[in-house]
């Protein structure tokens, strides 16, 4: 391991940075009196102190939300054939507050092949899991105007072909070419948009209103 700082405390020191900046902890789990040793890192996920008491696994999975608990099959198939576990929870701290937390679980065997000790991982991924929840709510919001106008959304490659067609356009398989003459509200759509009307390759393209507004009746002239 490389030590970034000198002295004596320069592992521990090292290991203290490298949590601090990933936000991460990591643990050994000893399966047999199920008591857990934790980096400082790791306390600081779970928002306790360091030395606020001995951890068991137990304690671990009570704080751990109940509908992110592991299952109990998936717990028994670790401990028999210790294959590596990738497990995303939410952790409830003491204070109430919620956490998502990433683990990257591994085992640890004995000469006989029994496995004897896990040791893992776990890094915060709060921040991305709250970004990821925006991105749906926006996608979201726009479909439902999509809904609401009965409106319809694509995205155009370079060659000036619709390739990806809105949600609601999938489910209703309304997928056509983007320059097709469909009515809207008794006006033509031809030439709502000109195949060579797009800002840039692979961006949603610019529309060409002109063509949405329907023409006044043309008077007869009399004979």
């Amino acid at each position: 391991m490389i030590n970034l700082f000198e002295g004596k405390p320069g592992i521990r020191e090292t290991q203290s940075f490298i949590e601090e900046k990933l936000c991460a902890g990591i643990w050994r789990w000893e399966i047999a009196s199920d008591d857990m040793e934790c980096s400082p890192g790791f306390f600081k996920l779970l928002g306790m102190e360091p030395a606020a008491r001995k951890l068991s696994f137990h304690d671990i999975q009570q704080m751990v939300h109940p509908e992110d608990r592991l299952a109990t099959e998936e717990l028994a198939g670790f401990l028999y054939a210790g294959t590596p576990l990738d497990h995303e929870c939410r952790i409830i701290r003491p204070n109430g507050r919620i956490r998502w937390i990433s683990n990257r679980i591994e085992a640890l065997f004995d000469s006989g092949g029994r496995v004897t000790h896990a040791i893992g991982v776990s890094v915060d991924v709060t921040k991305q899991r709250e970004q990821l929840q925006s991105m749906k709510n926006s996608a979201a919001r726009f479909e439902a105007l999509l809904e609401a106008i009965d409106g319809k959304a694509w995205i155009v490659n370079h060659e000036g072909r619709s390739s990806v067609p809105s949600r609601r356009d999938r489910a209703t398989k309304k997928n056509r070419p983007f320059c097709c003459a469909e009515s809207i509200r008794g006006a033509r759509r031809t030439g709502l948009i000109s195949r060579n009307r797009f800002d840039a390759p692979g961006r949603h393209c610019i529309p060409r209103l002109s063509s949405i507004a329907p023409r006044a009746p043309t008077a007869r002239s009399a004979g």
